[in-house]
């Protein structure tokens, strides 16, 4: 992904039901808002409404109803389970030297879609490794993206039935 200058800011990939998009919004938004460190966003926009549906999620006035909000956050956060990142905590660990060969591997992406490719048998039995490595830095990146994502799920409870309706009505005049 690039901004308007064409600096790249982040990541985008397109899955059978979904596409996510990871980024650093403080790089997209360099010369309207000054933000003062990086701000991770992590989006997951959906080609087919049936994963959301089956959530129990139909309109806004759905997310009211805490047992659709949980699961919708379970959903999210499963999306992560499908991407592999790399987190530069890594270098820094006590590593094995096959593991030490598997991280610079595994930091190159072109080397990853090479083995993909080439041999995809290989290629899940490294990628399981790698994120066995990866879930064992202590809070890695992706362990504060899940945190932030269930900070969002509490709030998505602490909403009221009028803020919905006032949402779903500025969304509903907005589309006309």
């Amino acid at each position: 992904m690039k901004n308007k200058f064409r600096y790249k800011v982040g990541i985008e990939a397109t899955l059978s039901d979904y596409v996510v998009k990871c980024y650093n919004k403080r790089s997209q938004l360099m010369s309207k808002i000054q933000l003062p460190k990086e701000l991770l966003r992590y989006e997951v926009h959906f080609n087919v409404m049936r994963k959301v549906n089956e959530c129990g999620i139909y309109c806004l006035a759905d997310l009211l109803n805490h047992n659709h909000v949980y699961r919708l956050s379970k959903l999210v956060l499963s999306t992560l389970e499908d991407l592999v990142h790399f987190e530069p905590k890594l270098l820094n660990q006590r590593l094995t030297t096959p593991d030490k060969r598997l991280v610079n591997q595994w930091k190159n992406p072109k080397e990853i879609a090479t083995l993909m490719k080439d041999n995809s048998q290989r290629f899940r039995r490294q990628r399981r490794r790698f994120k066995e490595l990866s879930f064992e830095v202590e809070m890695s990146t992706l362990t504060e993206v899940k945190k932030a994502i269930h900070a969002k799920e509490k709030r998505l409870l602490q909403l009221d039935y009028t803020t919905i309706k006032q949402i779903d009505f500025f969304l509903s005049n907005y589309q006309k």
